[in-house]
């Protein structure tokens, strides 16, 4: 039955085509061709638009990495500054030294009972 349908459909297209005058028949064509390059045209744009689309998508993903990252180091950074803020802040510990002496010709240098590195910890 459609298959029926379809032969009347191109059989009568066949018999308005031989009908029609020809400038209007090379008119339709020309109309015809210009469509179908403007849908050729669209179609490109259309795919170009796409790829700029996913190439933004993309460096907004980078964009987004970079400035943690970038969070991350400020922080880090702040964390560093407290500490030696308050390095500065905290007092010395006094450090007991011992005496120096001589005998004769060897020069004991002092030495101090708490550990520099005990300091800064």
């Amino acid at each position: 039955m459609i298959h029926k349908k379809d032969l009347c459909f191109f059989e009568l297209r066949a018999l308005l085509e031989r009908r029609l005058d020809p400038n209007l028949t090379a008119e339709m064509s020309l109309a015809k061709a210009i469509i179908r390059k403007q849908r050729k045209q669209m179609q490109a744009l259309t795919a170009e638009i796409n790829m700029n689309i996913y190439d933004l998508e993309q460096k907004d993903i980078e964009c987004n990495k970079k400035q943690q990252e970038l969070d991350k180091s400020k922080a880090k950074v702040v964390v560093q500054q407290r500490k030696y803020l308050n390095l500065q802040k905290k007092p010395l510990p006094p450090i007991a030294v011992k005496s120096m002496s001589c005998t004769g010709s060897k020069l004991r240098v002092f030495k101090p009972t708490l550990p520099l590195l005990q300091m800064f910890n």
